[in-house]
Parts: C-alpha cells; sequence; structure tokens
C-alpha cells in the first residue's frame, strides 16, 4: 500500500469520528422545544377560551409524589387560541425515560410562587379577566413511553359575588 493511500484513508477516519455527535436521551435536540400540550378550559371570567399568548405555569412530577418533589417546576408555557400550550424559550418539559408522570398548570403564570403557593391580590376588581385564576390538576398518570399529545383541562377557581343593598 503506498502512503498516500494510507494517508488519505487516515483523513477519511477522522473525518468520519468528527462527525459523531454523542447526544444522549435527555439532551435538548436543536428545534426542539419540549412537551406541547392541548388544553381545555371549563369556564373563566372572559368565556371559555385562551386569548393569544397567555402566560401558563406548569410542573411535572413523578406519579403519585406531591407538587414539592416536582421535577419541572413553574415551567413557562404560552398559549394559543386554540389550545395549543408551547414552551417559551428556555422552558420546554420534556418527558422522562421511562416511568409515569403527573401535572399540574395554572394561570395566570408568575414568577413570585413561595412554598408552592401563588399570591392572589383581588382588592382590584375593576378588571376580572386580570385576576382570573383556573388550575389544572387531573393529568395523571402520563406513560413516558406510550404519551403522544398531553391534554390539560383547567377550571375556574375564583368567583365574584356582587351583593347590591
Amino acid at each position: 500500500m503506498k502512503i498516500s493511500n494510507l494517508f488519505y484513508v487516515g483523513a477519511l477516519s477522522t473525518l468520519a469520528l468528527m462527525s459523531c455527535k454523542n447526544n444522549d436521551d435527555n439532551s435538548e435536540w436543536y428545534g426542539s422545544e419540549g412537551i406541547v400540550f392541548t388544553s381545555a378550559i371549563q369556564s373563566r371570567v372572559s368565556g371559555n377560551t385562551w386569548n393569544a399568548n397567555d402566560e401558563v405555569g406548569i410542573y411535572m412530577m413523578n406519579s403519585g409524589s406531591g407538587i414539592e418533589a416536582a421535577t419541572a417546576q413553574n415551567k413557562k408555557y404560552i398559549a394559543q387560541t386554540n389550545g395549543t400550550l408551547t414552551a417559551a424559550s428556555g422552558n420546554g418539559i420534556y418527558l422522562p425515560e421511562s416511568g409515569s408522570v403527573d401535572f399540574i398548570a395554572y394561570y395566570p403564570y408568575t414568577t413570585s410562587v413561595s412554598g408552592n403557593k401563588i399570591a392572589v391580590n383581588v382588592s382590584d376588581q375593576s378588571n376580572p379577566a386580570a385576576i382570573d385564576l383556573i388550575y389544572s390538576n387531573g393529568t395523571k398518570g402520563i406513560e413516558a413511553t406510550s404519551a403522544t399529545t398531553v391534554s390539560l383541562a383547567f377550571t375556574h377557581q375564583l368567583t365574584k359575588i356582587t351583593l347590591r343593598l
């Protein structure tokens, strides 16, 4: 074998090895935004649909564990008017390789969550849509290996009572 052929084989082998990439199953691939949720709203102050760009907070925990053991905490998702919730940049939630998980979600999203509790201020009720609190806690036992879509069902949490004397 000629030395030049040996050189070409070596260069080709080096290029082939450099093109390999080590991505494990938990890596975030380019273009992957995590789970895309579908949702339905039973009722809210302003109807039963999302407004464009409503912000929703989502938690994911292993099935049967409480929110204090959440593996994804207070991730911001953006709502579309058709009920689709997609992750805000850097907030994607990814299913684990095995096991099942539960989800809890709430609206409106806030970064000031303390002890897994959200402070709700209803002192100014001039704009009810601004203090509309809806919640989802019925999505349980989602199998990581077989889940294709995750659906969240939201229910209204506050009631407005008006007394006229």
